[in-house]
């Protein structure tokens, strides 16, 4: 009797986080950062991913809700409920060492959100 009950609560908690699961969605990018030289040149890349870039994510009344770390192209991605959200870079600060603003995004459930950042290196 006492296993019937806890494989059907085991079952019905799996079931449970299904559910959860299916309704996130997915926030992903690349953050680069450029100019890289003061002249761009036809056919020059002049920008470059940042590697181990850390991003926070907050709710619009700066609740932190997640951390992310970019690799070692850049990219990122996250999974997050349904809503909208401030994103900053915390690290590396922006040109001249100042704090990279925030930007908002909206993130819809069981749909990728792509959000690029690119850092301003202050270059002219």
């Amino acid at each position: 009797m006492k296993r019937m009950l806890f494989t059907r609560v085991a079952l019905c908690c799996l079931l449970c986080a299904g559910v959860a699961q299916e309704a996130l969605g997915t926030l992903e990018g690349r953050i680069t950062r450029g100019p890289l030289t003061p002249v761009e040149r036809l056919g020059i890349p002049n920008s470059a991913p940042v590697a181990r870039a850390r991003l926070a994510i907050a709710t619009p009344t700066r609740e932190k809700i997640a951390t992310v770390e970019s690799n070692s192209r850049g990219e990122y991605s996250v999974r997050l409920a349904p809503g909208t959200y401030l994103v900053t870079v915390i690290s590396p600060a922006g040109a001249f060492n100042r704090p990279n603003p925030p930007l908002t995004v909206t993130v819809k459930a069981d749909t990728p959100t792509h959000l690029d950042i690119r850092l301003d290196t202050g270059i002219r």
